[in-house]
């Protein structure tokens, strides 16, 4: 850990966090250990300052696991903010393991000056740690918006909340009735905070549905991991943030299991992310290199319902983009050449690989599952690659 905060969270590197991660009923160094094998670095957890959570943070430095606690005190609950408050309760900041706090999930914007107030508060006693507050997804009831549309809520946050970055949670993996899809307002939904982040300046954090929940939500495949994966990163996400690691008390929600389950044994889904995790931290330092530029659509005749959102690049941009499937491409810059995010748009359930080719300025190389691979050239000057159902691809379009 980096005296005075990780470095992890500094604006511009690419991490990958959990929420829920830490269950304290089956707490042990081992599964603090499978947290960070699984390719995470920092996660959500409760503190209740007691000598249980002091022992989860002896822990997770050890393993050199990050955290954002949430302070029962305070998390939900901006009306207890005052610098002499946050100074007293909050006095276990000094163990290295912690990163930040959360202070408050899916508000209403008009809440947004309080929110503002608080986390000044915060920044000002502890000025390298993270004061987290994460919007609620793209929802038309504007009643609980406290906006006019979800536009106007996320510009309003923009506008009056100061941090450095826009966290959202977004889970699309929907089953209804035996029926599996994804849902119509996805990439919309991405679209609409990677504009507001692109203009404002701010990074873009958000959650992936890497579990069931709520029966509406369906487990995901490795495929489905690799699908969230990808589509934010051609929205230029630097954070990406699994919902959740461990299974959380189900109560008024319902959550059967995570990657680890209620007894905090690994499932399924901790190998899937954990597959997906290090192909993106493979090559995330050189993502972190680029600077995100806007997205835009690549349609052949059968369009998915979800791939309509506002284009914010040239669709020229990738020179002679030709495919037999739609495709989502995150354009990016840097001073050594252009960068692409290329996502296999086809419905996951077809489970339909696609094809495309394109014409590279110069050298161009590929990061296929994290790996780099030089692309070669045909007759004509063009590349060609096929991506999986769900798979992305990260190309470097170096400069001559």
């Amino acid at each position: 850990f980096a005296t005075g905060g990780h470095t992890m969270l500094e604006k511009g590197k690419a991490a990958i966090g959990a929420w829920y991660g830490v269950d304290d009923k089956y707490y042990d160094d081992r599964r603090i250990q499978a947290v960070t094998e699984c390719g995470i670095d920092f996660v959500f957890t409760g503190y209740n300052h007691d000598e249980r959570s002091e022992q989860i943070l002896k822990s997770c430095e050890k393993y050199g696991l990050g955290l954002i606690l949430f302070d029962w005190k305070y998390y939900q609950r901006p009306e207890r903010y005052g610098t002499d408050t946050v100074e007293q309760s909050l006095d276990h900041i000094s163990s290295p393991a912690v990163i930040g706090h959360a202070l408050f999930d899916e508000p209403n914007c008009e809440l947004y000056d309080t929110l503002e107030h608080n986390r000044s508060v915060y920044k000002a006693r502890f000025p390298d740690k993270l004061a987290y507050m994460n919007l609620l997804p793209l929802i038309h009831d504007t009643g609980r918006l406290g906006a006019s549309s979800y536009e106007e809520y996320v510009e309003l946050y923009a506008k009056k909340v100061n941090s450095d970055f826009i966290s959202v949670d977004i889970y699309p993996l929907v089953v209804d009735n035996g029926r599996e899809y994804l849902h119509p307002d996805y990439i919309n939904n991405l679209s609409v905070v990677a504009d507001a982040c692109r203009r404002y300046g701010r990074e873009f954090w958000c959650f992936i549905q890497s579990m069931p929940f709520n029966i509406v939500r369906r487990a995901p495949s490795e495929a489905d991991i690799r699908f969230e994966f990808y589509s934010l990163l051609a929205f230029g996400a630097k954070k990406i943030l699994h919902f959740c690691y461990a299974t959380p008390p189900s109560g008024a929600e319902q959550f059967p299991y995570a990657m680890t389950d209620i007894y905090g044994e690994k499932t399924p889904l901790w190998h899937f992310c954990k597959t997906v995790n290090y192909e993106f931290r493979a090559f995330r330092e050189i993502y972190e290199r680029y600077d995100y530029i806007g997205t835009y659509s690549y349609k052949t005749e059968d369009v998915p319902d979800y791939l309509s959102f506002k284009e914010t690049a040239d669709a020229q941009s990738l020179s002679a983009l030709n495919s037999d499937g739609c495709l989502l491409v995150g354009c990016f810059e840097s001073p050594s050449g252009k960068g692409y995010i290329v996502t296999n748009m086809s419905r996951l359930e077809d489970h339909q690989n696609v094809s495309f080719s394109f014409i590279p300025r110069a050298d161009a190389v590929a990061y296929i599952k994290g790996l780099p691979q030089k692309l070669e050239k045909d007759a004509d000057g063009c590349v060609h690659l096929t991506l999986e159902s769900g798979e992305g691809v990260f190309i470097e379009d170096r400069a001559e």
